[in-house]
């Protein structure tokens, strides 16, 4: 006999290989808070405040009720499901919940990558993706510690892409990444890190128009969902540097040779300030850490970064050219 539990999309439940009709509405989110409770005891108040938002007089009787419903669902299973110390916990065995086999993917993946293996880093974050089927707990509202522990589950999730991505641009794959990073950000526009690694993914498969494009789309993404722009530059070579970096800044306030070439940013205004220079939104003067490089700058050092008048914007170089 075999019991599995889901909780990678809607929750669910299968008994001897049957996907079992779960009740719908809390008795599911009842499930749900003991199976983030890996086994542990969920005290009685920590399941009220999982289930309601502002539990009713009636809870506790409620909660018991089910808790015999779901005892009904678990059949030959039902004694797993125990009150402990004014809690409930249900036991859950190794490899018997998707969450744990998805945690288990990620470690794996992660020691192959610190071991140099992208390859194989990359092939068991995708087995990891590919066992979530929605949202954490798809489709049930989100309350108390239960709200906050799924937000993260979806948010582990995410950042399994993002590694997932980095394995495949290491591993020469990088139409893999491409796409597992576009598929995010149709979800999550507001994603810098996610934008970020697409950057670097089209920059190292050698298409720096889409990487451009992808930058200009980053900006304004960003924009919308915060008010400000990318954290980073694009160079004429390498991947993307941050705005708050001193090469940033050495290359655009002129302590370098700056060429032709700009990629991002607004080149034409550029242009009126020397070969190469572009802005790029998102930092306003005065708020910025380059500013903290400015103190001891000649006058028109500070006017080329300034030039823009403070309206939001970083003047940056084409990075791509080094410097004494």
């Amino acid at each position: 006999m075999t019991v599995g539990f889901g909780l990678l999309g809607p929750v669910n439940l299968c008994v001897d290989g049957r996907r079992v009709a779960l009740p719908t509405g809390r008795p599911q989110l009842l499930l749900a808070a003991l199976l983030m409770g890996r086994g542990r005891r969920v005290s009685a108040d920590r399941l009220r405040g999982s289930l309601w938002a502002e539990p009713p007089p009636s809870a506790q009787v409620n909660m018991r009720a089910y808790v015999a419903r779901l005892r009904v669902a678990l059949g030959p299973y039902r004694d797993r499901l125990t009150w402990v110390n004014s809690g409930y916990a249900l036991r859950v065995e190794p490899g018997e919940l998707d969450l744990d086999r998805f945690e288990t993917d990620v470690r794996d993946a992660l020691d192959a990558s610190r071991e140099g293996r992208p390859e194989q880093a990359a092939d068991l974050l995708a087995t990891g993706m590919r066992r979530w089927y929605g949202e954490a707990a798809e489709g049930l509202p989100r309350y108390g510690a239960l709200g906050h522990g799924l937000d993260a589950l979806d948010e582990s999730r995410a950042v399994a892409v993002e590694q997932y991505a980095a394995a495949c641009v290491e591993a020469g794959r990088t139409d893999a990444a491409v796409g597992a990073l576009r598929s995010l950000l149709a979800d999550q526009p507001g994603r810098e890190s996610a934008w970020e690694g697409l950057v670097q993914a089209l920059v190292r498969s050698g298409d720096r128009a889409e990487a451009m494009a992808a930058l200009a789309a980053a900006n304004a993404a960003l924009l919308a969902t915060f008010g400000r722009g990318a954290g980073w530059v694009l160079p004429a070579e390498g991947p993307p540097v941050g705005q708050g970096s001193v090469e940033a800044f050495d290359l655009a306030v002129g302590l370098g040779p700056v060429g032709a070439g700009l990629l991002g940013g607004d080149a034409e205004f550029g242009a009126g300030i020397a070969p190469g220079v572009g802005l790029v939104g998102g930092a306003v003067v005065g708020q910025h850490p380059l500013d903290d490089h400015t103190a001891g700058s000649e006058p028109g050092d500070r006017a080329a970064q300034c030039a823009d008048g403070g309206g939001g914007f970083l003047v940056v170089a084409d990075l791509g050219v080094g410097h004494p």
